[in-house]
Order: structure tokens, then sequence, then C-alpha cells
């Protein structure tokens, strides 16, 4: 995911889904945005405004928006995959009677999917991000800050409630902070950027130092590639910008996969799409200065332009987009391929990834079962699934996926076929002996094989080997002294008269078509001296 920049402050608070009843709660994906905005003047009078919003909620499925604005508060996030994912937050005024807060939160998910099957792999999130705020005197506590986090899983299913006029009354958001995360990254400047000890108005902490750096100003400015080891399977993300009474905050994410091991996919989960957006349109460097707040931070991570003018007003809204009647497209990979005549010795990893048209209303969920040797079904939410077969024999995969405009593809089949036992040989002998040592071809084994999952490849292969040579055991000596045609096996009843005996050993050895493999040995004596049963 490769994040571009929005501009928060002039986009228009995105339309509400139909109201719910007073106090409903409403469970809502997960991959959101939020953002919230406060103003107190006079002492007395608070105004509060709230927006959420996620994936599928809008008709316009490229991006998903909230924004907020309080008084001189405004806050907002965007989520706009593959380039678009930024949090900001901006606090104008503030102190005495006059309170003003921002906060901006999205919070997305992303699917690793390790082609060799490893346990662990190597994952690494690259992010920028700024803030600053004006120094706090006796009437105003002026902060700005921002926190990254990263989870293997979420605290809980987030919901909101709604009063009788469709406004935000409960906000629960996605929580990462739990036995799962992975690592917290924060800044933070104004009088929380302080140490316990007062040294300082900044800082910056981590979880996976386990500590904070604090430094004298009034701004944070960090930019940082974080190499970390993640689990294939589900991984989630949350970036978060807060300001109050004359602050300004930003931050923007890139997670991909480490060039340690370059076969690693990433998939963010959210809408596709992208656009020409800008942090702090609108606002310029005089402006910022002019408020107490530096913008050194801002211009230098590329977040601001220090001689740019106010870029003109946005263009009008698109026109509506068609209705989607296109269903969705599933691609299955099977790791690892089976062999040239279809079968597998070990148990397969199948990938299914679905698409959806361009402009189209996204990916719902991914459906499968399993037919055969396998059984199972389940429906995977998002846009890809993974599924494990090691059962022997063959099992079907029958898979579909479902957009969000309702549109299901034609079900799709892949037939995995799986052997993992070695085929069984038979006909070898035990306990052989020959006598008298008369010259005579004796035969001692008729050889096959057997596979009750994928079948042999074929005849076993039989070797003989002698621990005397075939020329020069004595009077008599005859050849060959081993003969093998087809399955059938026939030893020379003969030994040198000086040695102690002679020893056969029969070596078969069989495949079948999956490739496993299986070799057994057996013997046959030619004894010296038959009193004593010696060879």
């Amino acid at each position: 995911m490769k994040s571009k920049l929005i501009n928060i402050v002039t986009v228009a608070t995105s339309t509400l889904l139909a109201l719910p009843a007073a106090a409903d709660p409403v469970y809502y994906d997960p991959v959101s945005v939020i953002a919230a905005a406060s103003y107190v003047s006079g002492c007395s009078f608070t105004t509060v405004d709230n927006d959420l919003d996620w994936w599928g909620k809008q008709a316009d499925a490229n991006k998903i928006i909230a924004a907020a604005e309080a008084g001189s508060a405004n806050a907002g996030a965007a989520l706009a995959l593959p380039n678009v994912a930024v949090a900001v937050a901006e606090a104008k005024g503030g102190g005495g009677c006059i309170g003003v807060g921002a906060s901006g939160i999205l919070t997305s998910r992303a699917t690793i999917y390790d082609p060799q099957g490893r346990g662990s792999v190597k994952v690494r999130a690259k992010f920028k991000a700024a803030g600053s705020s004006a120094m706090p005197d006796a009437e105003r506590l002026s902060v700005a800050s921002w926190w990254l986090v990263l989870s293997s899983k979420l605290s809980y299913d987030p919901l909101v409630t709604y009063d009788a006029w469709g406004d935000i009354v409960n906000l629960f958001r996605p929580d990462l902070q739990n036995e799962g995360t992975i690592f917290l990254v924060q800044g933070s400047s104004g009088a929380i950027g302080q140490t316990d000890g007062g040294v300082g108005a900044s800082s910056i902490c981590d979880t996976l130092t386990g500590g904070c750096a604090a430094f004298d100003g009034y701004s944070t400015e960090f930019t940082r590639t974080i190499v970390f080891d993640a689990t294939p399977g589900t991984l989630w993300f949350q970036i978060r910008a807060d300001a109050s009474e004359e602050g300004v905050a930003i931050i923007d994410p890139v997670i991909e996969p480490d060039p340690s091991n370059p076969d690693v996919v990433v998939t963010m989960e959210g809408p596709t799409g992208s656009g020409g957006y800008a942090p702090l349109a609108g606002v310029t460097a005089d402006q910022l200065t002019a408020r107490g707040i530096d913008p050194g931070p801002f211009i230098r991570l590329g977040f601001l332009d220090a001689s740019a003018p106010p870029p003109p007003p946005p263009p009008p809204p698109p026109p509506p987009t068609t209705v989607d009647t296109t269903p969705p497209t599933t691609l299955a990979s099977a790791s690892p391929d089976a062999n040239p005549v279809g079968w597998n010795k070990t148990p397969v990893t199948i990938t299914l990834g679905a698409t959806d048209n361009v402009g189209g209303s996204g990916v719902k969920e991914v459906h499968y079962s399993l037919a055969g040797a396998a059984t199972g079904s389940e429906v995977v939410p998002g846009a890809s699934a993974i599924v494990k077969i090691s059962a022997e024999g063959a099992t079907t995969l029958t898979y579909f996926a479902v957009d969000n405009a309702g549109n299901q593809e034609t079900a799709r089949t892949l037939t995995v076929r799986i052997d993992q036992t070695p085929p069984t040989i038979s006909g070898l002998p035990s306990n052989c002996s020959l006598w008298p040592p008369d010259h005579r071809l004796v035969q001692v084994a008729s050889v096959s094989v057997s596979d009750a999952m994928s079948g042999p490849t074929g005849a076993p292969v039989l070797t003989v080997k002698s621990n005397e040579p075939e020329d020069g055991t004595g009077d008599g000596d005859l050849a060959p002294d081993e003969v093998i045609s087809g399955g059938v096996v026939q030893l020379r009843a003969e030994r040198a008269g000086s040695g102690t005996g002679r020893i056969y050993t029969i070596s078969a050895t069989a495949s079948d078509l999956a490739g496993n493999t299986i070799t057994q040995i057996a013997t046959c004596t030619v004894p010296h001296d038959r009193s004593t049963g010696k060879p």
C-alpha cells in the first residue's frame, strides 16, 4: 500500500445510512475511518461533531472518508487503497473558556500470504508522521500527537449507537491494544509530551525498544522503516492523529513485505482507487507560524508546500456511478503444485483471491466448500481465503465470490489429489536357502507392487548382488548366477568350494504416481556345508 496525502479540512461529511431506531446499536466493518471534533465556547456551550464511515457503506466504493468540524476544530481520516491512508487533526484557537479538540482514526487490515508456508515472515512498516503545537501559556494547553499500532487481532467488534435524529450517541472504535499487539509507536508535543521529570516538551516512544526519547521544542518529526516478524494471516493496523488548542498532527503509513522474503504477498483490504489528495490544503506555512505552530516538520515531510498559494476550490463531484451488475472473479492458486500426473504427496494449501470489475461495488465475501476425501464449507468476509487440505484421496474444492451489490459469480471447481502413503511390495523370499549346490537356476521370488491410492508407476525395480564372483568359483561354474524377468527372480545354486558360502542380496524398489518410493531387501544363501547349516 503506497500512500498519497489527503485534504481532510475541505472534505464534506459523508452521507449516513438510513437512520436506525434511537439508541439502536450498529456493528460496523472494522475497516473504517472515524473523525471527531469538539468546541467549547463561553464556558458553558459545547458543540460536538462525530463522523464514521466504513467499507461498503457508501455508494462510492473507491474510498471511505470521515470528516468532522466543530467551531475551529477539524479532523478527518481517509482510506483509498492502494495509495491513500492518512489521518489528520487540526485545532485552531483555544484558551480561557474556549476549548477545541480534534481526532482522526483509521483502521484497516491486511492479509499476509507466504507461498512457502513458513510460520513467520518479515514485514516492514514505512511511515512518516509530524505534530506541532503552540507553546502553552496560562490559559491555553496546546497539544499535538499521533500513533501507529499493529496487531494480529481485534479486542472486540466495534459498534455505534445513534439517537432518533441520526446523531452518534456512543462510538466504540476498533481496539488493537491487546495481547496480539506487535508494536506501537507514538509521538506527542506540548504538555503531554513532557516526561515525568518535566524534561522537554515533546517525546517519541515505541514498544520495540521499550523506551521514550524526550527533547525540547513543541514539534515531533518522524520518518522510519520498521522491520518486524509477522505470522501469515491477518494483520491489523491503526493510525491516529489528535490535536487541541493550536495543534496539528498528521501520520501516513505504508505496510509491505520486506525484501528479504520477496515471494511474500501483503494484500490490503479496503476500497481501491486514488485521487489527488494533499493534507492541509488551503493552509500556508505563514498561517501556521502566525498561530505559534512550527511548520517545519510538515514542510520537510511533504505534507505542506512552503511556497505554494492556497489551491483552488475542489471540482464538483463526479456523476453517480452506474449500477454494478458484473459479478467478481475468483482465482485459485495451489501450493505446492500437483506433479505432471495430477498428484501431491504432501498437504496442499489453496489461496483464493477475488477481484471485482473496475468501478464495481467491491468484493464482499468468498464462499467455498469441500467434497470427497475432505469435507466442509465456509464463508470468508473480504476478497481472499486460504484453504488447507491434508486428507488422502481426491477432494473437490468448489468456490465463488459475491460483491457488495449482491452479484455472485458462477461457481468454479478445483480437484486436489493427495497420496502420502508409499506402495506395498510383496513376493520377496524369507528364510531362503539353496541346496544342493548343483549349479541349477532356482526361482526364489515373484515380486509385485500394489498401491491403493494413486497407483504404482509400473513393475518394481529388482537388483541382485552376491558376495562371490560370478566366475571362478570352482569346477562346474556356470553363468549367469541370477536371472530377472519381470518380477521373477532366479538364482543359481552355486558357491565356491574354497569359500564359506554364498549370500545373494535381492533389492526391490517401487514408486507410486504421487512420487512416494519404498525399497525392501531379502537374502538367499547357498551354504558351504549342509551339515552345519552355515553359509
